[in-house]
């Protein structure tokens, strides 16, 4: 008969396994996976042109382009299946790299 102590124990003793298998292979606990899409934002101007074609003074704010940007790539992360993406650890660079 199994007892809690044993069934503790067993359960210790498989989650030891499962981490030196990981260990062994030479992965760390976890693996991350990056996904790059790159936006242009020449379209996404000429979008925000489109949206705004009564006003011939309008120019697109940065923040407007970032904005926008940000819709974008929430669709483009989402699992398709109805849930947002974390946006948190997303970073947005130009094309050189340098954070925006």
């Amino acid at each position: 008969m199994k007892t809690k102590k044993n069934t503790a124990e067993a359960d210790n003793e498989y989650h030891d396994r499962l981490n030196k298998i990981v260990e062994d292979l030479g992965f760390g606990n976890y693996v991350n996976v990056s996904k790059v899409i790159t936006y242009d934002v020449v379209r996404i101007v000429e979008h925000l042109l489109e949206l705004h074609k009564g006003n011939r003074e309008y120019v697109p704010t940065y923040h407007e382009i970032i904005d926008t940007i940000v819709e974008y790539v929430k669709d483009d992360f989402s699992c398709g299946h109805g849930h947002v993406a974390d946006l948190g650890d997303l970073i947005f660079t130009n094309e050189e790299g340098d954070d925006l």
